[in-house]
């Protein structure tokens, strides 16, 4: 009888499952055929619908909702599936409800429904996987490769002479942050289109002044020589005196003694992130924040918005829309675990986590956070036959 000796040092937590499980395990997560309707998580199949649905025409007369889904039984096991050389499959049937409504009688009234119908609509037979982990396609067993791919999250690294942080989705457009050698911060849409970061921010709510305690320390004292300015000086009437990132020297010292002005706001820190952050606020050009929207539209479409909620929808659209931009929810643990957010399970964007990715950015590029490497097998994961 062969003897195995085991040469291990650290202590045993469990034995190994199979490795088909895996595969198994993630398309029965995908179908979610054991659960009630009412108790399914939004993933796999459920998921997919919650995304489409409800569907509405173009008038508003007509709206399609989903309610639910069943999962039919097996016609056939995989061993006569093979032998009669068809595919083994469940068949999928959806429950949906249709309302009409009837013209609404005055614009902007709310409308009234003119009926209600409710029903079982056959969708597809799903190819269902064996016990082993394959398919059975026409007779034929067939199994899915899985690949390594890289991982939904947050990146921060440093090429070419750029610091650079890249939100890579589950699901949308690719959303970057950029620090070059003239230290502004720049948005970068769709991996080409870029905007000065203040102008996404001021498009987002923000205003570009108020927001500067929340990446560095600032105090207000009287004006003195070699401070740096971090607000705009403006008289009662709304005079600008002296701009954000102004450094305060003897004459402009005694223009604003003159102007009355007895205490100013100044930076209390002296680091890289003070000059990237007045740098990239004056590369703001952006006046309101449907001016920003307009400028960001611009940008994406190359034509000026018709309407500023066209514009407001683009952008919105491209990373705080569920339908068009989903971290998943790796992308969310690992966005989570960098910025140390905790119990945040949305799988979009917020707003304040824009602020916080840019403050994270500033630190990184002054060499105080270490830079990721892409291609490690850390942030490579694999993806699972029902996240297909």
């Amino acid at each position: 009888m062969m003897k195995f000796k085991d040469f291990s040092k650290l202590p045993k937590y469990g034995t190994a499952g199979a490795i088909e499980n895996i595969q198994v395990g993630s398309f029965e997560e995908c179908l979610q055929t054991d659960v009630v309707p009412e108790k399914r998580k939004l993933i796999g199949l459920e998921a997919a619908f919650g995304e489409a649905f409800p569907v509405e025409d173009i008038h508003s007369h007509l709206r399609l909702e989903y309610l639910g889904y069943e999962v039919g039984p097996l016609l056939y096991t995989p061993e006569e599936a093979i032998e009669r050389g068809a595919t083994y499959y469940r068949p999928v049937n959806g429950f949906f409800r249709l309302t009409r409504f009837f013209e609404p009688e005055e614009k902007g009234a709310e409308p009234r429904i003119k009926d209600v119908i409710e029903q079982k609509v056959y969708i597809c037979d799903v190819p269902y996987i064996t016990s082993g982990g394959s398919f059975i396609i026409h007779g034929v067993e067939r199994v899915v490769i899985s690949q390594l791919q890289r991982s939904p999250g947050i990146y921060f690294s440093f090429m070419k002479g750029a610091y650079s942080t890249l939100i890579v989705p589950e699901r949308g457009a690719w959303f970057q942050i950029d620090v070059k050698t003239n230290n502004v911060l720049t948005a970068v849409f769709e991996r080409r289109r870029k905007v000065p970061l203040f102008t996404f921010l001021r498009a987002l709510g923000y205003v570009p002044e108020d927001l500067v305690n929340e990446f560095v320390r600032t105090r207000n004292t009287a004006p003195k020589e070699g401070l740096i300015l971090a607000a705009t000086v403006k008289t009662p009437d709304g005079v600008t005196l002296a701009d954000l990132g102004d450094e305060l020297n003897t004459e402009l010292c005694d223009f604003l003694a003159e102007r009355g002005v007895t205490k100013v706001k100044v930076f209390d820190e002296d680091r890289y992130g003070v000059r990237v952050l007045t740098d990239s606020i004056r590369a703001d050009k952006s006046t309101s924040e449907d001016d920003a929207l307009r400028r960001i539209y611009y940008k994406l479409r190359s034509v000026m918005p018709s309407t500023i909620d066209l514009a407001k929808r683009l952008v919105f659209g491209m990373l705080f829309d569920y339908r068009r931009f989903s971290l998943g929810r790796v992308g969310r643990h690992k966005l989570n675990a960098k910025l140390g957010f905790k119990r945040r399970k949305d799988l979009i964007l917020r707003k304040d986590e824009m602020l916080a990715i840019s403050k994270r950015l500033i630190e990184f590029a002054e060499r105080r956070h270490p830079s990721d490497d892409m291609d490690h097998l850390s942030n490579r994961r694999v993806k699972g036959i029902g996240e297909q």
